[in-house]
């Protein structure tokens, strides 16, 4: 498994990256991409990973962990903002037993309300156009990520 310097070959996520896989990115910097799950468990789920190939969370430096949680921190408080949301699951499913299903370092943030219909056993996936219009409330150029 490669460990950040290398695309990981048979990796969606590493596609995405390349852009040999279509995605609906709302956020892009050098080192991090966030885009929509496809299979949402509510409207405006988001994957957070890095842009290097990392299989768990203990291939990533610390340094690298807490950028990614700076991250994670703006762009939470961004999706609430935006969707309304009252809440969010903010989570890493780190390794198989974990069910990641996709072994490349993700953070989901799954924007929540009061009495939602929300769960992880709701996804279902969605038309290009709902995620177009789901994208274009989130997109955002820059963000200013201190630490």
């Amino acid at each position: 498994m490669s460990k950040g310097n290398v695309p990981n070959l048979t990796c969606v996520f590493c596609d995405i990256v390349q852009r040999a896989a279509p995605s609906h990115v709302i956020y892009e910097d050098e080192e991090f991409i966030a885009i929509l799950d496809k299979y949402p468990v509510s409207i405006g789920h988001t994957l957070v990973l890095p842009k290097k190939h990392f299989g768990r969370v203990q291939d990533l430096s610390r340094k690298e962990f807490c950028a990614m949680y700076a991250l994670v921190h703006a762009l939470n408080a961004l999706i609430q903002a935006r969707l309304g949301a009252s809440a969010s699951h903010i989570s890493i499913n780190d390794g198989a037993a974990a069910n990641q299903l996709v072994p490349h370092v993700h953070v989901h943030i799954i924007p929540r309300n009061e009495n939602d219909s929300a769960g992880f056993t709701s996804r279902k996936l969605l038309k290009t156009e709902e995620m177009d219009q789901i994208r274009a409330k989130l997109k955002v150029e820059k963000l200013e990520l201190t630490f």
